[in-house]
Order: structure tokens, then C-alpha cells, then sequence
């Protein structure tokens, strides 16, 4: 995820708190942290089998 996609995340997940909780609100969100925790290449599997990014979006686009 590049700093631009990083900072639009942050900024909804923010807004979706302010706009449901009363004292994040109040606050203006400075109480409202984001850790952004990604995945290396191959971090992670599918049906058993270690798989990258690439290759789970390349099985999702076939269905």
C-alpha cells in the first residue's frame, strides 16, 4: 500500500469513528489510532497453500 492509500484509509476509518462515537468526535479523532499492519510477499495462505498478493488476485479475478 502506497502513503497515499495509507492515508486515505486512515482518514475513513477515522471519519467512520467520529461519526459513530460521541467522544472520538469531540476529540476530532485524536483519540482514534490506526495501526496499518501489512503482509509480506507470501505472508500468508490459502486452502493450505502459501500464496502472494499477486497470485490471490489473479484466483479472485477468475471467479
Amino acid at each position: 500500500m502506497d502513503q497515499e492509500t495509507k492515508g486515505q484509509v486512515v482518514q475513513k476509518v477515522t471519519d467512520s469513528f467520529r461519526a459513530e462515537c460521541p467522544l472520538c468526535d469531540e476529540r476530532k479523532g485524536a483519540n482514534v489510532w490506526c495501526i496499518i499492519n501489512e503482509l509480506p510477499p507470501f505472508g500468508f495462505a490459502v486452502g493450505g497453500v502459501v500464496v502472494s498478493l499477486e497470485q490471490v488476485r489473479i484466483m479472485t479475478q477468475q471467479r
